[in-house]
């Protein structure tokens, strides 16, 4: 497990200060410390790559989604059931359902690193 922490910190080094500060927070949750290495991975996808937004205010974001892709970029399983990913790029935290043959890409949401999501958790009653 070390060995697998260090190097998920050597590979966030070149990323901002912010960024840094959201991969390690969401690093110290106990599934990502327990499955770190099913829940942190680093992919890029090919050529035949096709990407697409679920959302029209997140298509201005799809060519920074499809660049982070092609060129090797940090993700963190978020659900394994429905195939949801964050992705970590150079400018934003991008949130997507992708195959797991690497070949499409859905963005759902987007968020720069310095404002990211805020989750609230309702009790039930």
């Amino acid at each position: 497990m070390t060995n697998t922490v260090s190097e998920l910190v050597e590979k966030v080094r070149h990323f901002s200060s912010a960024q840094q500060r959201e991969v390690l927070a969401r690093l110290w949750t106990e599934q990502a410390v327990r499955n770190a290495n099913e829940t942190w991975k680093t992919v890029k996808f090919s050529e035949n790559l096709r990407v697409t937004a679920y959302d029209p205010s997140q298509e201005s974001y799809l060519e920074d989604l499809r660049d982070a892709l092609k060129n090797g970029v940090l993700v963190r399983l978020e659900n394994e059931e429905e195939g949801t990913y964050e992705i970590y790029g150079a400018n934003r935290t991008f949130y997507v359902t992708m195959t797991i043959e690497r070949e499409f890409a859905g963005l759902l949401s987007s968020w720069e690193p310095e404002h990211p999501p805020i989750e609230i958790k309702i009790e039930e009653g």
